[in-house]
């Protein structure tokens, strides 16, 4: 059981300046029952983005049969759908209302009963700041340890999270059967 004190109110923004207009980060979770069938069909997109290199629980991306039946299982402590305010999106699912800036899914960040994070973003929004944020987002409304599998392949996790001030501390092999 986690240990961690959780902030009240997490889906404050955090901004990020971009050419036009700010990129400003929210957090939505993805258990919001108004938004469950978008959530699920934007995580199951995530799912069938992310490279090999990313996989650490699979080897293959699962059915949306299988996907549905994890998500609705509560797998996470916490589970989020990482938004951007950008200018242009390119990819992701817009919920914006026409005023010039979009609201965009472009990710999620969760954290797991064993104090883990995780968390993946779609490759139109990746090296832009979002992960370093939404992680530190995570970090400042949690106290204690905090934890990061990262597949040993996926090296740009790895940079951020040691940038972060994750320091190396194990490695974990698992027989393919």
């Amino acid at each position: 059981m986690s240990n961690h004190q959780v902030d009240p109110n997490p889906q404050m923004g955090e901004l990020i300046p971009t050419k036009k207009c700010a990129l400003e980060l929210t957090y939505s979770d993805v258990y919001d029952l108004s938004a469950i069938e978008e959530n699920v069909l934007f995580l199951y997109e995530i799912l069938r983005q992310r490279p090999p290199c990313c996989y650490i629980s699979h080897n293959k991306t699962p059915s949306m049969e299988q996907h549905v039946k994890y998500v609705m299982s509560h797998p996470y402590a916490e589970w989020w759908i990482i938004h951007a305010l950008v200018d242009n999106p390119t990819q992701g699912m817009e919920t914006g209302d026409g005023d010039g800036c979009d609201d965009v899914m472009v990710g999620n960040i969760y954290l797991t009963r064993a104090d883990e994070i995780g968390i993946f973003v779609l490759d139109a929004y990746q090296r832009q700041g979002i992960a370093r944020t939404a992680i530190t987002w995570m970090m400042k409304h949690h106290t204690g340890q905090l934890l990061a599998n990262i597949n040993p392949a996926n090296q740009k996790s790895i940079e951020l999270f040691k940038q972060l001030g994750f320091k190396h501390i194990q490695n974990t092999y698992r027989r393919v059967v």
